[in-house]
């Protein structure tokens, strides 16, 4: 972590630019909330629905513009557990938003609603459980809609504020740049693995930003294992791009280093045109 009264280099500069650029901003986050509030309402009034909980990237403050939507957990009467399959659970949360002007529908285990394309608002029906140590999960849907599994995210939570408590708040930055990559390029990785990742990645420390992310591209393979052609098929070339981008900003080639960092984040990403401008 740099002290605060260290002067930025022109690449951290950079990433600084990148970071507030790809970033939700307060007013921005706080709208999403209310609007999802108002959704939020209406589900947990329908019938066989007794709560409704935001979880998700934008609990954690990892969430980014245009691809980040909010993730709301619908808490099912517990006395319909022996009754309720996946489909009528899914049926439930549409009925529910059926009183709304929105159109809601199926999206993998969960129902999903776009708001005017701004974003979308992922409802997750789940049973409400508790373990034998008393430690609070859900069932939640197969992504198959075929059964259920457990679902623990305070876990994570808890696992991404002990990390920014030790990192300082670099580690969510190189957690939203992470997710930015992945959204661009199109990887077809979950952004609580992403997080998961950077947690594993950097449980000690975290060096500077532009280094940080290049460690993690370089991690990810191994935390990923034999899933990784799968779930991160571009990691490979994204790990070299940084490692190349990190080399040439040693050598003081902060225009070649910026280009390989443009092209792994895409415009947003600032790039150096000559010693002393940035051109975006």
């Amino acid at each position: 972590m740099l002290a605060s009264n260290v002067a930025m280099t022109p690449i951290q500069e950079c990433f600084a630019e990148f970071i507030a650029r790809i970033s939700l901003g307060e007013m921005e986050r706080e709208s999403m909330l209310a609007r999802t509030g108002a959704l939020m309402e209406h589900v947990s009034r329908g019938s066989g629905i007794s709560e409704c909980i935001i979880t998700g990237s934008i609990v954690r403050s990892t969430a980014i513009k245009r691809f980040s939507d909010v993730d709301v957990i619908a808490i099912l009467d517990p006395l319909l557990a022996q009754q309720l399959t996946v489909e009528y659970s899914l049926d439930l949360i549409i009925k529910a938003l059926s009183t709304t002007s929105y159109d809601a529908g199926v999206s993998g285990a969960a129902v999903s609603v776009s708001l005017a394309g701004d974003f979308c608002v992922d409802f997750l029906p789940a049973f409400d459980r508790r373990d034998q140590h008393g430690n609070r999960y859900f069932d939640i849907p197969r992504n198959d809609r075929k059964g259920w599994l457990r679902y623990r995210p305070e876990d994570l939570s808890r696992r991404v504020s002990s990390a920014a408590q030790t990192c300082g708040p670099d580690f969510k930055k190189l957690v939203r740049s992470a997710k930015w990559w992945a959204r661009i390029n199109r990887q077809p990785i979950a952004s609580y693995e992403l997080e998961l990742i950077a947690c594993d990645t950097f449980a000690a420390g975290l060096p500077e930003l532009p280094r940080a992310v290049a460690e993690f591209f370089r991690n990810a393979a191994s935390c990923l294992g034999s899933q990784v052609h799968v779930k991160a098929p571009g990691l490979k070339g994204a790990s070299d791009a940084a490692r190349q981008a990190c080399e040439l900003q040693d050598i003081g080639d902060m225009v070649r280093s910026t280009s390989l960092w443009r092209r792994l984040f895409g415009e947003q990403f600032p790039i150096i045109v000559d010693r002393d401008h940035l051109h975006s």
